[in-house]
């Protein structure tokens, strides 16, 4: 969620508590219809703020299963069938699918790659239970495949939620802006003699926007507000610069007799 909507979340239960501290205060001018919507906001963005994190948080999860689940399928079927399919399997018209580089296990179309793997190697069963696979190795080969299928799906899904979670924190967003500015349409001038309440509202209503820092020009230090005051001594007058001891100092030549007089 960004900064901007957890910031409008929080203006949002800000106002909720103000509204419920000044009941008395504030009478009848925010109607049933009006805190309705405000509370209606408020949990829309709170329901798909957790909603986008429980999402992004299965999608990573889903992520690191299918990185585990592709490693071990290379190591179990796809390394050992492409041994075998080398040394026994070249003239087959089924060796292209049963040769898998390493590199497959970055293929973003694994489990088609496995799948083909799979179908291929159910036309010579015999020839890789020679080879020393398992006797059930196609059956283990399908429920990992199965498995691959199942966890790039949940994957998939959690990436759809926090897609719609994220469009429903920006509409919720949005709405719960609007709320906002209906209710200091309302409330501000009812309270404007009144300004500790007044205050109290602007306050609650306000949402706080990050403003970044400017950047430092290129070449010059930045500052560092620790010691900026030390930064701001003057510096002492520098010592005058002594003449080279290697320089011959000439003096000014004698005026003669004629040109004295």
């Amino acid at each position: 969620m960004q900064l901007i909507h957890l910031n409008t979340l929080d203006a949002l239960r800000r106002v909720q508590g103000f509204l419920d501290r000044q009941l008395t205060a504030l009478g009848t001018i925010v109607t049933a219809a009006l805190r309705g919507r405000l509370d209606d906001a408020t949990t829309q963005l709170a329901t798909f703020q957790v909603e986008q994190n429980t999402a992004a948080g299965a999608a990573r999860s889903e992520t690191a299963n299918q990185a585990a689940y592709r490693k071990d399928f290379y190591a179990r079927f796809m390394r050992p069938i492409t041994r075998i399919a080398k040394a026994s399997l070249r003239t087959t018209a089924e060796y292209v699918a049963l040769v898998v580089p390493s590199s497959g296990v970055r293929n973003a179309d694994f489990v088609g790659t496995a799948q083909a793997l799979a179908d291929a190697a159910s036309k010579h069963e015999k020839a890789f239970v020679d080879g020393g696979m398992p006797v059930d190795f196609l059956t283990q080969l399908r429920a990992a495949i199965t498995q691959l299928t199942a966890s790039k799906a949940a994957g998939d899904g959690s990436l759809s939620r926090r897609e719609a979670a994220t469009k429903g924190i920006k509409d919720g967003s949005k709405i719960g802006h609007d709320v906002l500015v209906v209710l200091d349409s309302v409330i501000a001038p009812a309270v404007k003699h009144n300004a500790a309440l007044l205050a109290d509202w602007k306050a609650s209503k306000r949402i706080v926007v990050a403003t970044p820092l400017p950047a430092q020009p290129t070449g010059l230090p930045s500052t560092n507000p620790a010691t900026a005051a030390s930064d701001t001594t003057a510096a002492p007058p520098a010592a005058p610069t002594a003449t080279p001891s290697n320089t011959a100092t000439v003096a000014p030549a004698p005026q003669t007799a004629k040109a004295a007089a």
